[in-house]
């Protein structure tokens, strides 16, 4: 059984094909700031909150890759998009995979950016609703945030905007989205079917998706395109922002031929 969708709170910015970029995990739309002003003259950028997350509805309830990708796609509808490329960083990119899945023909591209395709092993699994559960009964999310910023990113000052930005994350959508991503399946199909313009943004020092993982899904797509973010690690869009904006805004024209 789908949730029904909620009302994503999102913002837009520039003018031209609609890029849509999807977060992650405890995150919300603010860690894609740093490119707005890189790209908003080439690309209709849309910065949506998903469900759980910044300023969009936390219901209670398993957020389920294919409950977020529907949320997406009743935004789309709202704002009479046909077609979009997607954006998607880590849990944003288990969506977007989802969404392209799910409505292969409102795909117009498709960027994972420190993501993968991958379903979880059971460690992983065990380990998520374990902190789901802890969440659910303490009410704190204090500890993951404490588990994950290290890794996250190394840059101090950014720490602490990441810390802000996951403190202000209601704790039944961390609980949602633990329990939502635990349940999701591989979704590698994805990248051998889609005859799309596709590009995989890898972190060289990600602490949370290796680079052999980027390296495997590359070799799945019909043209293979991977980008690897020297000195990086999980949050290359702020780490090195120019970097990743001239891939995206690459993808974005090579949509734009193929159209």
């Amino acid at each position: 059984m789908v949730d029904q969708a909620v009302e994503l709170d999102f913002e837009t910015f520039g003018s031209g094909l609609p890029v849509i970029f999807l977060h992650g995990y405890p995150l919300n739309r603010t860690i894609w700031y740093p490119l707005v002003p890189l790209m908003e003259k080439h690309a209709h950028l849309i910065l949506p909150d998903l469900r759980g997350h910044g300023a969009s509805p936390a219901p209670r309830g398993v957020y389920r890759m294919e409950t977020l990708a529907l949320d997406v796609v009743h935004m789309m509808d709202q704002l009479t998009l046909k077609q979009v490329i997607l954006v998607g960083h880590s849990m944003g990119g288990y969506v977007a995979l989802e969404f392209a899945k799910l409505f292969p023909g409102r795909v117009a591209g498709l960027a994972l950016v420190a993501s993968h395709c991958f379903a979880d092993e059971p460690g992983k699994k065990k380990a998520r609703l374990e902190n789901a559960e802890r969440v659910e009964k303490s009410g704190e999310i204090e500890f993951i945030i404490g588990n994950m910023l290290p890794t996250l990113i190394e840059d101090l000052c950014w720490q602490d905007k990441l810390r802000d930005i996951m403190r202000s994350t209601p704790p039944t959508g961390v609980v949602g989205v633990l329990r939502g991503m635990a349940e999701r399946e591989e979704t590698c199909q994805v990248l051998r079917e889609l005859d799309i313009p596709m590009v995989i943004i890898a972190g060289e020092k990600d602490g949370f998706i290796p680079l052999s993982q980027a390296e495997q899904m590359v070799h799945q797509m019909k043209t293979p395109w991977l980008e690897v973010v020297v000195g990086c690690g999980h949050m290359p869009m702020l780490e090195a922002p120019q970097t990743v904006s001239h891939v995206l805004v690459e993808l974005v024209e090579r949509c734009s031929l193929k159209g």
